[in-house]
């Protein structure tokens, strides 16, 4: 990482790990400018500016119209974790053993890697994270090695990422700010912020993939998840409005990114195109090209080599006697697509694409050609005709492998939902038949009922 080669350089390739980045860099005569990161979870390009029907994101356009907006970016994992790892520190995730999803948070980084708010801070950047204007103030790390949200770093003893949280001020200047935009992220207040909203997306305006059943229930689902994107967009104004009131924002970059795909069938969990294809939008005043739209391939970190390329993008099952509906436990609670379409799949009313997903195994490869099958339905891979491709493909992942090859170790986090789903099989039957029939029931509730329950009985035991 060459951080510290040219004064008041823009740390953007560091930062976010993009190539083809066409970016202006600042003088040395210029002020360095304040950087923030406006991380959304679990979405994909579902924004107005890339044409997503029936949902509104007027300040998220502006700040594409007053920027460059890419329309073909590529986080390194389709779960948050592993790929927030990679993005905090610039290397594929594999490479520091962060590619297990909350797996490792006790194992500290070995060198020469460090976290890219290090390298901020030692060029005179305050490091901030979260704020006030958005759901839960935006604290989320999430990072799978050892790591504390705030304080110092020196790889011995202190372990700290960021300087402070929430507060954006002028002493601070110059600073970077992380703040993650929850709303997008699968949870209880859904159904409250869809109830809560002047103008709630009309199932009817809704765009649904060939792959989803068009079903009411599914419809509803969908514009509620593009409520809580109006909502995320309403939030971004908010902030917008405090940069400006605080005389901030002129002097200030914005980078709003993805993640990880959207929480859906084919999404967030899986390596297709909903899965770990993320809006990113690079917007400031006089310090990037305004209104720009790059079409070329661009990742949330730079890799030497990589598994996409302009005509497909090739996929590996090393597990293929594992179907993708896998029943995992959270994809249970807050996916209902799940639920109305294995309904719909015993009553024979999924068409042959529908049905893929539910198949009994998954193929060892996948090859799909992205400009002519975009929802990536025909598997090439079986074609004779792609020989030469799927050769070529193999070729780069086994270079890929074999870069990021390192002792592997893994250390679990316990799967509490599980636990979770059982307990309200057995003790709320009904709610699990609601589940089970494609309803929002809820998973907070329960969870923290669970969790009282267990403190009670360590309480007894002691």
């Amino acid at each position: 990482m060459k951080m510290e080669t040219r004064k008041g350089v823009i740390i953007l390739t560091i930062l976010m790990g993009l190539f083809l980045l066409p970016v202006l860099p600042v003088t040395a005569q210029q002020k360095s400018p304040n950087i923030i990161l406006l991380m959304a979870e679990d979405i994909s390009n579902d924004l107005g500016c890339y044409d997503m029907p029936g949902v509104k994101t007027p300040n998220i356009d502006n700040l594409a119209k007053n920027g460059i907006k890419y329309t073909r970016c590529y986080s390194t994992s389709p779960i948050c974790s592993p790929n927030r790892s990679a993005m905090m520190v610039g290397v594929h995730q594999s490479k520091i053993n962060a590619q297990h999803h909350r797996g490792n948070q006790k194992l500290p980084l070995t060198e020469p890697y460090r976290p890219f708010t290090y390298w901020l801070r030692k060029k005179g950047y305050t490091t901030i994270l979260g704020n006030d204007n958005v759901l839960d103030n935006g604290r989320k790390v999430d990072v799978n090695f050892k790591h504390q949200a705030i304080g110092s770093w020196d790889t011995v003893g202190g372990f700290g990422l960021f300087d402070k949280n929430d507060s954006l001020l002028k002493s601070d200047q110059p600073f970077f700010a992380q703040i993650q935009l929850k709303v997008t992220h699968r949870g209880d207040w859904w159904e409250e912020i869809r109830a809560k909203s002047l103008s709630p997306v009309a199932t009817s305006s809704v765009s649904l993939p060939p792959y989803l059943s068009d079903n009411l229930l599914i419809r509803k689902d969908w514009a509620m998840y593009l409520d809580q994107i109006e909502y995320m967009d309403t939030e971004i104004g908010h902030l917008i409005a405090q940069l400006k009131s605080k005389n901030l924002y002129d002097n200030t970059i914005i980078i709003f990114v993805g993640d990880n795909g959207r929480s859906n069938i084919k999404g967030k969990g899986y390596l297709y195109e909903p899965g770990i294809k993320v809006p990113l939008i690079i917007s400031g005043i006089d310090k990037i090209p305004s209104g720009q739209i790059m079409d070329g391939l661009v990742s949330t970190i730079d890799l030497p080599a990589t598994i996409l390329d302009l005509a497909g993008k090739y996929i590996r099952n090393y597990m293929p006697e594992v179907p993708y509906d896998a029943h995992q436990a959270y994809l249970e609670f807050h996916r209902p697509a799940l639920h109305v379409m294995r309904k719909e799949l015993l009553d024979g009313q999924l068409t042959e694409v529908q049905e893929q997903f539910f198949s009994s195994e998954k193929p060892v490869e996948e090859l799909y050609d992205l400009n002519e099958d975009p929802y990536e339905l025909n598997n090439l891979a079986a074609e004779q005709s792609f020989e030469d491709t799927l050769n070529s493909m193999r070729q780069i992942l086994q270079s890929e492998e074999k870069y990021n090859s390192t002792q592997e170790i893994y250390e679990p986090s316990e799967v509490f939902s599980l636990e979770v789903m059982e307990f309200v099989k057995y003790k709320y039957p009904r709610d699990y038949i609601r589940l089970l029939s494609g309803e929002h029931i809820g998973y907070t509730k329960y969870a923290e009922e669970l969790k009282t329950i267990y403190e009670e009985q360590q309480k007894k035991q002691q």
